[in-house]
C-alpha cells in the first residue's frame, strides 16, 4: 500500500495485487458496498492519517483505477444500478 498526497483535499493510494491477497481480495472484489472494501478502505484511511496525516472531512469519495498491460491508468466507472 503505497500513499501519495496529491493535495490537502485529496490522495492517492495505490494498491499491489499483493496488498490484495494480503487480504483475501481480488480486482473482482473492488465493488462499490462489498463489506471487505469497507474493511479496506477503513484501513486505508486509518493508514493515511498515520502515514500523511490526512483527515478526511465528511464523507471520503473513493475513485477505482486500475493499470493496463502497458502501466496506463485506466479509470473505472462505477457499476451501473
Amino acid at each position: 500500500m503505497k500513499f501519495e498526497r496529491i493535495n490537502d483535499k485529496q490522495i492517492r493510494c495505490t494498491l499491489s495485487s499483493f496488498d490484495l491477497s494480503m487480504r483475501n481480495l481480488g480486482p473482482n472484489d473492488m465493488v462499490y458496498g462489498s463489506s471487505k472494501v469497507r474493511g479496506l478502505f477503513t484501513e486505508m484511511m486509518e493508514k493515511a492519517s498515520q502515514e500523511l496525516g490526512f483527515e478526511a472531512d465528511g464523507t471520503p469519495k473513493m475513485d477505482r483505477s486500475r493499470l493496463d498491460a502497458f502501466g496506463a491508468a485506466v479509470k473505472e466507472a462505477p457499476p451501473s444500478v
